[in-house]
């Protein structure tokens, strides 16, 4: 018998079932929807990590060779996994390869950010996409990143908040401290979403899988802004979910 997510992921690890129901997207400066426009969406219900992915959980994918077995990795990225990890050029006001491999984080040896209990972060989106398409197949369930509109679903519920727990931010429901982290636990029960979903505010900025959408920290109620899927940032991390259908829109403006 296949084991479960449950099963293979050290703690803490839960999943909260999200029910259907309706999400509204405000566009904003640099976002997939532009400033001024709002897309409505119908959300099946699907399932998503009730917290962020951790080290420890992390660690297991690479104990599992996921950075040499390319199965797991979008195909087009090949190229780039072998010309090192980008590092940003002053000179080209670019992001251009490094020398810096694809075999571990970027802050795989940093102390303060590689607790155990912590998010993971100095990841890019394809190494979240990956780390899905190894879990997918050694548990056979649908696990993937979750779309902008299913975070946004999970951190919101059937409010228009701002914020998981309201319209006003609060500094004391979540951790909000450049360049650091906390461990995942840390704010349980103080910045849940609806659904008992924790750090949806705070922590960590989290990949999406919707165009590699960044959602996080900042107002839950605006779209998030695009990434660059090949860098990797000590500010971003990711959380999983587990879909089998797929949001539809069913209402645009202007």
């Amino acid at each position: 018998m296949t084991d479960s997510a449950r099963d293979i992921l050290p703690k803490p690890f839960a999943w909260v079932e999200i029910p259907e129901g309706k999400v509204t997207l405000i566009g904003a400066t640099l976002a997939v929807l532009p400033s001024g426009k709002t897309r409505t969406y119908n959300v099946p219900t699907f399932s998503i990590a009730k917290y962020p992915t951790t080290n420890t959980q992390y660690a297991k994918f690479m104990e599992a060779g996921g950075y040499t077995e390319r199965k797991w990795w979008k195909r087009h990225f090949g190229g780039m996994h072998n010309q090192g990890r980008p590092v940003w050029s002053n000179e080209e006001r670019d992001w251009v390869p490094g020398t810096q491999s694809w075999l571990e984080p970027t802050e795989w040896h940093n102390s303060q950010l590689n607790q155990p209990d912590h998010p993971v972060v100095g990841i890019s989106w394809y190494e979240a996409d990956a780390f899905c398409h190894w879990l997918s197949e050694i548990t056979g369930e649908p696990i993937a990143l979750p779309n902008e509109v299913q975070w946004q679903r999970a951190a919101q519920g059937d409010t228009d908040w701002a914020y998981p727990w309201g319209e006003t931010f609060d500094e004391a429901r979540c951790y909000n401290v450049p360049n650091s982290t906390c461990a995942v636990t840390e704010y349980e029960g103080k910045g849940d979403s609806p659904f008992g979903v924790v750090d949806m505010a705070g922590n960590v900025n989290e990949w999406c899988d919707s165009e590699s959408v960044i959602r996080g920290k900042g107002k839950i109620n605006m779209c998030g802004q695009r990434g660059n899927p090949f860098v990797a940032k000590p500010e971003i991390g990711f959380r999983i979910a587990r879909v089998t259908q797929f949001p539809w829109i069913i209402s645009s403006s202007p």
